[in-house]
């Protein structure tokens, strides 16, 4: 029987062995293959893109003001929720619009900016070239006046002003409306087409169009029945943006109670004040001759002198006949 059990034992083993060589081999462990996808690393925080800043800034301002307001106001509107190096990176990355906002400030010297007529020609210029019709638009402004070391060049000023207006852009249309209402920078005089030009401006509620159409219906130029009531009603929409121009015209309709209002000196003078707190030199003129008067305010010759220099010194030429009137210089 011992025999027996191990010969069982044996041959147990041995179809053991036989099966564990003809099993395939176990293949090794591997591991996961490389995947294609690269990996993402987390950001880290940093500066908002300004572009961003100045997009989102520009979001919470209606599309009517955005159409409208100067290029100084939409700045200064802007400048409210963007910090002025975040709009400096906006311009440096290219952005036009950017670009134009800078360089009004540049333009004006406001929202922080000492005043760099240069610095405001090179960015409208780059917001021109990218066809911005904000940027042509103030563009032609420095070259009609010859700031920013530009010559003066009314010429070229009629050009970007055109391109501007093509677009639809109210300010553009007022500024050509205005050269052809005068014949400057080689245009043919011609008023009708001025009014055509202001009332575009007007219709978006450009208040620089609204007083210009307005003064067109106080004198029946450029085809239109004389309509002082009508003048009156552009002059008070555009006073009531604050437009210096509106707010002048307005006050000389109350000085001699025209347009159907009720002659009043002191609310002339009112407007008088309002607009020649914004360096308006017709308004700085006119509040002078009130002073000098005593129209509307006591009379009172030093502050008359001093608003005329003002004036004069931005070459109105009514300041300076009036200085010279009076024995002084400016």
């Amino acid at each position: 029987m011992g025999g027996v059990f191990f010969a069982v034992g044996v041959v147990a083993v041995s179809v053991i062995l036989m099966v564990a060589r003809s099993s395939p081999p176990l293949a090794p462990a591997r591991s996961a293959p490389p995947s294609n996808r690269a990996s993402v690393a987390t950001p880290a925080a940093g500066p908002p893109d300004p572009a961003i800043a100045l997009r989102r800034a520009l979001d919470a301002i209606s599309p009517r003001d955005q159409a409208v307001l100067t290029s100084e106001a939409l700045a200064g509107r802007v400048l409210a929720t963007v910090a002025l190096a975040s709009l400096k990176r906006a311009a440096e990355a290219g952005d036009a619009l950017g670009q134009v906002l800078l360089g009004s400030i540049y333009s004006s010297g406001t929202g922080g900016a000492r005043r760099d007529d240069v610095e405001a020609v090179r960015l409208f210029r780059l917001a021109a070239a990218q066809g911005n019709a904000r940027g042509q638009n103030n563009l032609g402004i420095m070259h009609e006046n010859g700031r920013g070391g530009l010559g003066k060049d009314e010429a070229e000023a009629v050009r970007l002003y055109r391109l501007a207006a093509a677009q639809g852009q109210a300010a553009g249309q007022s500024n050509l409306a205005r050269m052809y209402a005068s014949g400057a920078g080689g245009l043919k005089q011609d008023d009708v087409e001025a009014v055509r030009l202001y009332r575009l401006a007007a219709e978006q509620g450009y208040a620089g169009g609204q007083s210009n159409l307005g003064n067109m219906y106080a004198s029946g130029r450029g085809g239109l029945a004389k309509d002082e009531g009508e003048a009156v009603r552009l002059y008070r929409l555009a006073a009531a943006q604050g437009n210096p121009g509106g707010q002048t015209n307005l006050g000389r309709m109350y000085a001699s109670g025209r347009g159907g209002l009720t002659k009043d000196d002191e609310e002339a003078v009112r407007l008088y004040r309002l607009a020649a707190a914004q360096s308006h030199a017709p308004a700085q003129t006119d509040l002078a001759i009130m002073y000098e008067t005593g129209r509307g305010v006591a009379v009172d010759r030093a502050e008359a002198v001093r608003l005329y220099q003002l004036a004069a010194r931005q070459g109105d030429r009514r300041a300076q006949t009036n200085l010279t009137r009076l024995g002084q210089s400016w």
